[in-house]
Order: structure tokens, then sequence, then C-alpha cells
């Protein structure tokens, strides 16, 4: 049963960020996600499964203590998704088209669960904030991290009205913050958000975040999280970092006994990745290279300048294929 659909708007995003904590720059920098595999930015998975059990709560009247999430392929801003409940196998799926974006399995106990009124949890207030940048080999088992809301209260019930609601301010905000944990601390930087499994039920003293395991092999982090009246086990990936193409003067000194002066060669989405490096390159060797973009006209002109700069061709130029 379709039970809603949803445009996610750089706005929305916005507002999660503020609400979570979670600023990353893969769902708020253009410039910064293009560089990434995904080419822009994402919404963040958090955020889409607050959606999709708040138009679940809307239509059906029912919450579910126990949330296991598979974030199985990426959101983008502007495109048009859906959320479709299936009763018979307490499943809730957010798809676009035939695709299965984020699947959700429900437990099949129905949470009967008071607002929990004042909120409680530790708030940590910072003006500017900026992604832990870690690698897989900074993490270990058993390290430990503060588990505390380091974003503001005032976004939970304009964005999620009706589990605000039900749950009360305090349990929405901690749901939100598991996106702050993994975008913002561990992985931070460089993460890949994969599965989160919730509780909704459980009562805890516990205020943490604890690493259970690394998998080097597969850049991947498990952890547990623990709050008042919520406790998760979260997957995540360390994603590559972004390639760092080097300036025309440092890659002259790696070419040598090679001439392209009669090239002439158009390379499409040259502003960033091996695209620009192989401008670089062509240009040094004496040839003439265009490069178009489509978003990032600042990147292609960045790379138009080090390629003259260095005595090289290069002209750039828009190129949108629909």
């Amino acid at each position: 049963m379709k039970i809603g659909k949803r445009t996610f708007s750089e706005k929305d995003q916005q507002d999660f960020a503020f609400f979570s904590g979670d600023f990353n720059p893969i769902h708020l920098d253009k410039s910064h996600a293009r560089k990434l595999i995904s080419g822009q930015c994402i919404v963040h998975g958090i955020h889409s499964l607050l959606w999709a059990l708040e138009v679940l709560l809307q239509e059906t009247g029912k919450v579910f203590g126990n949330i296991t999430v598979n974030f199985k392929k990426q959101i983008f801003l502007n495109e048009t998704v859906e959320a479709i409940w299936n009763a018979e196998k307490n499943q809730l799926i957010v798809t676009k088209g035939s695709t299965v974006l984020v699947s959700i399995r429900l437990s099949e106990e129905v949470l009967h669960c008071p607002n929990f009124g004042k909120f409680t949890m530790p708030v940590v207030q910072e003006e500017k904030r900026i992604a832990e940048d870690l690698k897989i080999s900074d993490i270990q088992v058993g390290q430990t991290f503060e588990f505390s809301f380091r974003g503001s209260t005032r976004y939970a019930k304009p964005m999620f009205p009706s589990l605000t609601e039900f749950l009360g301010i305090e349990l929405v905000s901690q749901v939100a913050s598991l996106s702050d944990v993994i975008g913002m601390q561990v992985p931070g930087l460089h993460s890949t958000f994969t599965k989160a499994s919730i509780s909704l039920e459980s009562q805890t003293e516990k205020q943490e975040i604890r690493v259970q395991k690394v998998d080097e092999r597969f850049n991947l982090v498990t952890l547990s999280c623990h709050q008042r009246n919520m406790s998760a086990h979260l997957e995540a990936f360390f994603r590559p970092t972004p390639i760092e193409i080097p300036p025309c003067n440092t890659l002259r000194s790696d070419l040598k006994n090679l001439d392209l002066q009669r090239v002439k060669a158009l390379i499409v989405g040259g502003s960033r990745g091996l695209g620009a490096w192989t401008a670089k390159v062509i240009s040094l060797l004496g040839g003439e290279v265009t490069i178009t973009y489509n978003t990032g006209k600042g990147d292609a002109e960045q790379i138009q300048s080090d390629i003259k700069m260095a005595g090289g061709k290069c002209s750039i130029t828009k190129l949108s294929i629909e």
C-alpha cells in the first residue's frame, strides 16, 4: 500500500542538518559532493527513515518499538520517492520506481508509548561543527565516545509532527542524533551509513557510543549506541577519500620524452577526478584540451587557470546530457 510521496529539497537537507547535528558535506556541499562517488548531495539516511515512520503513523496510527533499516541506495535531492507499507510482512520501503532505496523491517509488537515530555538528553552546543576526518586505522574495538544531542529540538515538531506528538521531542531527537553519530563522529567525514537496528523500548542509564567491530577488509565499522529511551546498533563504511589532483607544475616533473602537440582532446567531465588529471597531462605534453562541466563551473575554471598558468591551452564549456 502506497502511503506517501516526497521530494527532498535543499532546504529539507539544511533543516535536518540543524535538527540532527549532522553537517557532513556530502549532504550539504555541492562542490564537495560532486568529487565523490555519488557525484551530488544525498539525503541523510535517518531523515528518510523518520519521514517513512511519520507517514506510516499518519496512515495507520502505528509506531513499532523495534526497527531494522537498510540504506540500500542513496536518495538524491529533488528526486521523487514513495513510501510503501506491507502490513503482512511488517515491512516499509522507500522506492524510486521499481528500485528499493530504503528497506525497513518493523517488529510485530506495536509500541504503546506515552509522550516522554521533558527533554533530558545531554545537549552539546557548538557554533561550527566539522566532521571528524578519521581513517579506519584510527578506530579500535571497545573505544567509546560521548553520545549527546548536538542539534536543535525546535525542528522536531515542524518536520515530524505526528512522531513528535506520539513519542515526544526527546525520543525523536535521539533517533535523529544517530545521523550525527555516523556522519560527524564515527566514521565521520568519509562515512556511508548502511544499516541500523533501533529499539525504542530500551530503558538504560548508559549514554555512550561503543565500537563493537572493525573489519578492515571491507572498511566496515559496527557501533552500539545507548541513550535513556533508545538503543541502537549501527553499521557504516569508510568510503574512499576524494582524489586530490596535483597542480600542473608538480605533474610536469613526472612527464618526460612525451609529445602530444598534435592532439586536440575533448574531455567530458574534465573538471574533476581522472578527467581533470587527464586534461592537465595532455596540456603539459603540448596538446590542446576542452573540458566540460555541468554543475561545477568553479572547479572547471580552476583547472583551466592552472593549465594556462603552466603554459598550456584549455577551454571550458557547459555540457548537460539528459
